[in-house]
């Protein structure tokens, strides 16, 4: 028979410090994730957070979810679906349902899913909770080339070409900077510094810019997202890591602290961005409209100049622009689908704005 067990956030720092835990060959949740939803300021010690299907012992599926509110008046409380794993040996047996079933019950049906596996689409949609969807437009620049890794990552039967594509991307990338340098002669009116910290300034700034901003994190909050991340580096010192599914470990991963100014040194613009193994993405985004080309200006500027290989953008203002740049060649747009449960969907308002960031999308 399996068994369901429901973990609550005040329980879970004693899960993970249990034999249980520690002796299983499969891990739901990685201990940096779990210190991250023990000290997430936006959740209650009595909310849901894992969800376990076992049987004899062993672990079947989970199920993971991350508490979350939206600020009204009083704050609405919801969860986003996180994760979703099941045994390749144990498909078939109504586990994911059950997981999903009662993962909804826990949040009273105010769930919101993104970045969920494609094939699972069709069985979150036949549940009927989530009429509404919401699909997010950015766009992908594509910095440097970096075919003799992707190909040979795709195609393991041309590592021998590795050397003869290494050429093919010194070739492409000296065109590249060619075109860069170009991009990047009439930037000399706007000013970035990388931060280590939001500094008093910075902070002003991003405190005026919340008011449509439907999640609303402060400070504080992004200042918990960069003590407690996800994903640690580098990958080789974490052997552990090779229990838990899904993204815990990269070879580089960083937060990214951005403050845009203008000539006259007023401050235009404060850029949050995550750096995966030389992918960039700006998660938040703080300007006013009339100083958006002197924050494009900067991320271009920051984008060119450091070690990136392509950089994903989902701020709609900024990807608008970023599409009508000619000088920017290599470029596509990207999509991002949300699935928002019909208990939720009336709290998203026209002038609602849902940063890329949002839910578990900033951690990973």
């Amino acid at each position: 028979m399996i068994q369901y067990r429901s973990i609550k956030l005040n329980e879970l720092e004693e899960y993970i410090q249990s034999s249980d835990y520690l002796n299983s060959d499969i891990h739901p949740i990685s201990k940096h994730r779990a210190n991250s939803y023990i000290t997430n300021p936006r959740s209650k010690k009595e909310n849901t957070v894992l969800i376990l299907a076992k049987q004899n012992g062993k672990l079947l599926g989970y199920i993971g979810i991350l508490p979350d509110y939206i600020k009204k008046i009083e704050p609405i409380y919801f969860g986003w679906f996180s994760c979703l794993w099941l045994d390749e040996n144990s498909r078939g047996l109504g586990i994911a349902n059950e997981l999903i079933k009662k993962a909804i019950e826990a949040y009273n049906s105010n769930i919101i899913l993104t970045e969920f596996v494609p094939s699972l689409y069709d069985k979150y949609k036949k549940i009927g909770l989530f009429d509404f969807e919401y699909t997010m437009i950015g766009t992908r620049i594509y910095i440097k080339s970096t075919l003799r890794f992707i190909l040979t990552k795709k195609h393991p039967n041309l590592t021998l070409l590795k050397p003869f594509l290494g050429f093919l991307d010194l070739f492409i990338n000296l065109g590249m900077q060619a075109v860069n340098f170009i991009s990047l002669r009439n930037t000399k009116d706007t000013i970035y510094s990388e931060l280590t910290s939001f500094d008093d300034e910075s902070t002003e700034f991003i405190n005026k810019f919340n008011q449509n901003r439907i999640f609303n994190r402060s400070i504080n909050e992004l200042n918990w997202i960069i003590k407690y991340p996800w994903i640690l580096s580098p990958k080789s010192i974490y052997p552990e890591s090779n229990k838990y599914y899904f993204s815990s470990i990269a070879d580089k991963f960083e937060y990214k602290i951005v403050k845009v100014n203008n000539f006259e040194k007023r401050i235009v613009g404060v850029l949050f961005f995550t750096s995966r193994d030389g992918h960039l993405k700006l998660q938040y985004a703080y300007y006013n409209h009339s100083d958006i080309h002197n924050v494009m200006e900067a991320i271009l500027s920051y984008c060119f100049n450091k070690d990136f290989h392509t950089c994903s953008i989902y701020d709609k203002h900024i990807s608008a622009l970023l599409q009508k740049n000619s000088g920017i060649i290599l470029k596509k747009k990207i999509y991002r689908k949300y699935l928002i449960s019909n208990e939720l969907k009336n709290q998203f308002e026209d002038n609602s704005i849902i940063e890329a960031g949002d839910g578990d999308c900033v951690f990973t």
